[in-house]
């Protein structure tokens, strides 16, 4: 069986920043994001394999192009970092009293934290 060339992380960064505005241009809209399969980067790489290293590798180079990746289940998200530029920076400072509580142990305060976060809350774009 011949061998095919092994691309580098930098070519697959570049190759699937392609796959991904082929997507867009097909749908004739711009794009800001999309979700890659690890089949479809093992597919762009020419490998069986994405060693953890070499995603890595990969991510810094989409990193240095602008873009952002990170895995989500057996797929990766990424995103053009520029795009996440309007969302909201969210410090702890508003949960400081909850952190300060669970972080001296206190019985139940976990489980509010918990509670809380399995209630619904309305949703906003600006908040």
């Amino acid at each position: 069986m011949p061998r095919h060339y092994r691309l580098s992380a930098a070519e697959v960064a570049i190759l699937t920043l392609f796959l991904i505005k082929e997507y867009y241009r097909e749908k004739e809209k711009p794009g800001t994001r999309a979700r890659v399969s690890q089949q479809t980067l093992r597919i762009i790489a020419a490998r069986k394999r994405l060693r953890s290293a070499f995603i890595d590798e990969s991510t810094d180079e989409l990193a240095a192009l602008g873009w952002s990746a990170f895995p989500v289940g057996d797929n990766f998200a990424i995103i053009r970092t520029e795009a996440t530029d309007g969302w909201p920076r969210i410090g702890s400072k508003r949960i400081r009293d909850t952190l300060l509580r669970v972080h001296r142990g206190e019985a139940g305060a976990l489980a509010e934290v918990e509670e809380a976060i399995e209630e619904p809350t309305e949703q906003a774009d600006d908040e």
